[in-house]
């Protein structure tokens, strides 16, 4: 039913094992009882489109997490687009469906949440703090970025090195993969070069301090041990300049899952 990819990544220190399953892209969509009859026939039609072998994105969105809520994890990587556009009716509904969910939801925007002016509807999945947050596993951090607009607006760079001064490795979540050498090798067999800027960063567009931050994440001293990223629709692992890897989520459609154990290094 699912493709599960096992990776295991090794932290310094770690006192217990953790697990953690990352999925993206699930392109929901929804509208609210008191939308007009315009977006109603809108979303129908959507849903047809966007279905996979005729199994619509909101099905198998709420079918995979009554799976993931059967299993015993320290939490879900949601890395963008939970929503296929950002409307009432999609905010209300993923709201919902992950609230049902019994473990933590890290859920970082794409860019079809839309508009960050409109980042209030999906209060409170995106957390206190859409644009950056971190939490504090006392082992290692867990670190958001929203990086929707193919861009890491400030100031990202500035938060991202208040985390790193606290020594400990840092797990970072983000919509965008960086783009990397491996990425696109893999997008050379995938996708027509002249469209490999709209699957990852885009360096010209993101400014100083955003390449300050992708120059700190390729870093060998950085304390970024891995980052995790979804966007492309398909999966892919590789390493960035310095010693973190990469991992990218295949879309929740394709009824991808990544599982993400971390075990002490020895």
């Amino acid at each position: 039913m699912y493709t599960i990819e096992n990776v295991t990544i090794r932290i310094p220190h770690l006192t217990r094992p953790y697990t953690f399953y990352h999925i993206s892209d699930a392109h929901v969509c929804a509208a609210a009882p008191e939308d007009p009859a315009i977006v109603q026939e809108f979303v129908a039609e959507h849903k047809s489109a966007t279905a996979v072998d005729g199994v619509t994105t909101n099905d198998s969105f709420e079918a995979m997490l009554r799976y993931l809520s059967g299993l015993e994890c320290d939490g879900i990587f949601l890395t963008g687009d939970g929503v296929d556009y950002s409307s009432r009716g999609n905010a209300l509904y993923i709201r919902e469906i992950i609230a049902a969910c019994p473990h933590k939801v890290y859920y970082v925007p794409g860019n079809h949440e839309g508009n960050p002016n409109e980042y209030d509807m999906f209060s409170p999945v995106f957390g206190e703090n859409p644009f950056q947050w971190a939490e504090d596993f006392g082992e290692f951090l867990l670190v958001g970025i929203n990086n929707s607009g193919h861009m890491f607006r400030d100031p990202a760079y500035e938060f991202v090195q208040e985390q790193a001064a606290r020594n400990l490795p840092i797990l970072m979540l983000m919509h965008m993969p960086i783009t990397s050498a491996s990425l696109e090798e893999e997008l050379s067999r995938r996708v027509d070069p002249k469209e490999w800027h709209y699957y990852g960063m885009n360096h010209k567009k993101t400014g100083a301090n955003g390449l300050r931050l992708v120059h700190f994440l390729e870093d060998p001293a950085s304390n970024v041990t891995a980052v995790f990223a979804g966007h492309t629709h398909f999966p892919h692992t590789g390493p960035l300049l310095g010693g973190a890897t990469q991992y990218v989520a295949d879309s929740i459609a394709h009824g991808y899952i990544r599982c993400v154990r971390l075990i002490n290094q020895e």
